[in-house]
């Protein structure tokens, strides 16, 4: 299971521009505040992140590693080791459901749904939070269903541990805590729930409190009201569920109407595989975890399809225990076996030709870059800028940059949620680039170095006064679509 998984989730990689491409945003993001943190910088206090440290944190080896080669060289690692990640958790989605008792067939079905569902696969070939949330959740199922049928002091609490290392991941995962948490509230679990809750306040405290202790204000801010106060999403519910259940792609093509009646249709179909789940009681914990995680993603004011991964432990978890052989009478009648294979069959199928769509088609989740060329022009350069920090891995000065104590947002687009923010007298958010103030320090932030990069204009919301602006200095070099400007001082 696990080769198959990592082979599909590489198979994203090369089968768009390679490893040696532009990987995006946020990825750069979570490495440059790893990178950061090695030269002392921290989180919050020193720069922008909107997300608990706990990524971060798991990233530090590979800037350390990317400062004694390449930081392109330490980023890639990074993802790499995330696509392991992500297909270890399909062999993990396997041991829980074996943990809760499930047949062995069934914890293949769920395994395999986790390793080809294209929710999955599309967050979990580079460093991005789902992989490693996910991981911690598994790990944290993993001990509460080995804690049920073992008489451990200690598993308890590392289950605490494991779920309080989530939440450290990205906030979303404070649900399922809370969701463990609750579901030891009943007598035959009371005893177990003063250690569950130990265990995630140990993880909470040592993993945020020394930069919440630095920086209590901003990281509140940062990590949680600037979170939920995002901007509502323009996609709407449609979408999201197509993207959800990996049928974006027929959805996309349909009328209104259809759509919608495709979405209707799907719904029933998970109710159905979570009734079917539901008749286990060991599976419930998993039912109610899905449930409720699926109503954060339809509501959540922020939408990328790469949130679906949130799901992902729990759809698979559920599905398993809806195909298990176990939860039938040993007197079943035919009929409801192959009912159970059919569906194992159908759901395991049809999120693999969703992902072999997807891996098909004209996707582009790696773009290219002239690194060599590029990178050669700044080499002496003292301070480069740019507005995403991928450009400066691709360059090979963020470490370099870093040492020389250069200026350094990390997430130069986080401000636009705090410091930056810009909203019209009726309160409708103002757009990045028809924001004066984001526009105002854009430019003094960019201006700061010697030499500056665009490469994510749109995204940032660069105005065209502002490109001008940047363009004044004159051309340092130029390749495959992208230049580097002096900055006049």
């Amino acid at each position: 299971m696990f080769v198959l998984a990592f082979i599909v989730r590489i198979s994203v990689v090369l089968t768009s521009n390679g490893l040696r491409g532009n990987f995006g945003y946020d990825a750069s993001v979570y490495y440059s505040a790893a990178d950061a943190l090695t030269f002392g910088r921290l989180p919050y206090r020193d720069f922008v992140l909107l997300h608990p440290p706990g990524l971060m944190l798991v990233l530090t080896p590979f800037a350390v590693l990317g400062r004694m080669s390449t930081d392109h060289t330490g980023f890639v690692a990074g993802n790499l080791a995330f696509t392991a990640l992500g297909a270890a958790n399909a062999v993990l989605v396997m041991r829980v459901a074996r943990a809760m008792k499930l047949d062995r067939r069934a914890a293949i079905v769920g395994g395999g749904f986790y390793a080809v569902w294209l929710g999955s696969v599309h967050s979990e070939y580079l460093s991005r939070l789902e992989p490693l949330g996910n991981f911690a959740l598994l790990c944290g199922l993993l001990t509460y269903f080995g804690a049920r049928r073992s008489a451990s002091r200690y598993l308890p609490l590392v289950c605490g541990l494991a779920f309080g290392a989530a939440a450290s991941v990205k906030i979303w995962w404070a649900v399922p805590l809370l969701i463990v948490l609750a579901w030891h509230v009943p007598a035959d679990r009371r005893r177990d729930l003063p250690k569950v809750a130990a265990g995630a306040a140990v993880a909470l405290l040592a993993i945020d409190g020394p930069f919440f202790m630095a920086a209590p204000s901003q990281m509140w801010h940062m990590v949680v009201t600037e979170q939920l106060g995002r901007n509502r999403s323009s996609i709407s519910s449609v979408t999201r569920l197509s993207q959800l259940t990996g049928v974006q792609g027929v959805v996309s093509r349909l009328g209104h109407p259809a759509a919608v009646a495709i979405s209707v249709l799907l719904i029933v179909v998970v109710f159905c595989i979570m009734a079917l789940a539901w008749r286990m009681r060991a599976a419930r914990v998993v039912v109610v975890l899905g449930a409720v995680q699926g109503a954060l993603l339809m509501t959540a004011p922020s939408w990328f399809s790469f949130y679906s991964d949130y799901l992902a432990p729990a759809a698979a978890l559920v599905l398993a225990a809806a195909v298990s052989r176990t939860v039938l009478p040993t007197t079943a009648r035919p009929g409801a076996i192959l009912r159970t294979r059919v569906i194992s069959w159908v759901s395991v199928l049809a999120a693999a030709a969703g992902t072999y769509a997807y891996l098909s088609g004209p996707h582009q989740p790696v773009s290219t870059f002239p690194s060599t060329r590029l990178a050669s022009a700044v080499r002496h350069t003292r301070c480069v800028m740019s507005d995403s920090p991928m450009g400066l891995i691709l360059l090979d000065t963020l470490s370099k940059d870093l040492g020389d104590g250069c200026p350094n947002w990390i997430d130069v687009t986080g401000r636009t949620y705090g410091a930056d923010a810009g909203t019209l007298p009726g309160g409708k958010p103002l757009s990045r680039v028809a924001n004066p103030t984001w526009q105002r320090d854009l430019l003094n932030y960019l201006r700061s170095g010697d030499a500056v990069m665009l490469i994510r204009t749109a995204g940032t919301g660069v105005s065209h006064q502002t490109q001008t602006a940047l363009r004044r200095g004159g051309i340092l070099a130029t390749a495959g679509g992208h230049t580097i400007y002096h900055t006049p001082h």
